[in-house]
């Protein structure tokens, strides 16, 4: 009798992690994208594009259960091993940051209503705009 190779039983799993990958990015791109937001509505005080921060962090929160709960699936079900199980926690790992720098810029996104008031001051405007820049930069 033939033995058949382990690794095709293991496709399925591979795939699995292709697209546990291509979440994560897709993640990281709402995220980023919120931190545009996130500066434009500091520069503007745009409400509606204050709302539209809103909307988008929800769906980074759902993003970010998703994919907890599907590593979670994953590691259950699989007993990953090696540089698999070291990829799933990393996953674990980056979509725990992502969220959170999505709840940080959502912030400085809450301060929209005292927009004139952080223009009047120079220098505090000057400083939350050079943060912002910076921690779109460090996610990058």
């Amino acid at each position: 009798m033939n033995a058949q190779p382990v690794e095709p039983l293991r496709h399925g799993f591979r795939e699995e992690l292709d697209q546990l990958r291509l979440q994560v990015e897709l993640m990281g791109v709402r995220v980023d994208e919120n931190l545009e937001r996130m500066r434009t509505v500091l520069r503007s005080g745009d409400q509606r594009l204050a709302d539209t921060a809103f909307a988008a962090d929800n769906e980074i929160d759902a993003m970010n259960v998703s994919l907890t709960e599907r590593c979670y699936l994953l590691l259950g079900r699989e007993s990953p091993v090696a540089s698999d199980l070291r990829f799933i926690v990393s996953v674990l790992r980056i979509v725990s940051e992502l969220e959170r720098v999505g709840d940080l810029a959502l912030r400085v996104v809450k301060l929209t209503p005292k927009h004139e008031l952080l223009m009047r001051s120079e220098v505090l405007f000057d400083i939350l705009v050079t943060l912002a820049d910076q921690a779109r930069r460090a996610t990058r």
